[in-house]
């Protein structure tokens, strides 16, 4: 039985060490000003509303807001950086952002 109880505690000691102790920004509770208001201009109409939703993303140490509906056909045209402008068009890079981002946090626009 001890030899049980020190080999539980073997793993659980490793999987503690192992765990991914990075420096990543944590997500707002709340989505900015500025956000909430884009929110509300899509869901004007309730019936978008359960198909809305804002993903927090970190990348390159800053936070991204990324505002899709279900409906739209371009799925990236709502990119905004925590300044609140929209990166999408802009010489952003891409194809580096999509690669190596982290998606932090997905909020329900029906909050």
């Amino acid at each position: 039985m001890r030899q049980i109880f020190i080999i539980i505690c073997l793993v659980l000691c490793t999987a503690l060490v192992a765990c991914d102790k990075n420096d990543d920004l944590n997500a707002p509770e709340e989505l900015p000003g500025w956000m909430k208001a884009k929110v509300d201009e899509v869901i004007t109409n309730k019936d978008l509303c359960p198909i809305t939703q804002v993903t927090i993303i970190q990348y390159n140490n800053e936070l991204y807001y990324h505002l899709y509906c279900a409906i739209w056909s371009c799925s990236h045209c709502y990119l905004y950086n925590s300044k609140g402008e929209n990166v999408f068009g802009q010489s952003f890079d891409f194809e580096t952002f999509m690669k190596e981002k982290k998606e932090i946090k997905t909020i329900s626009a029906c909050q």
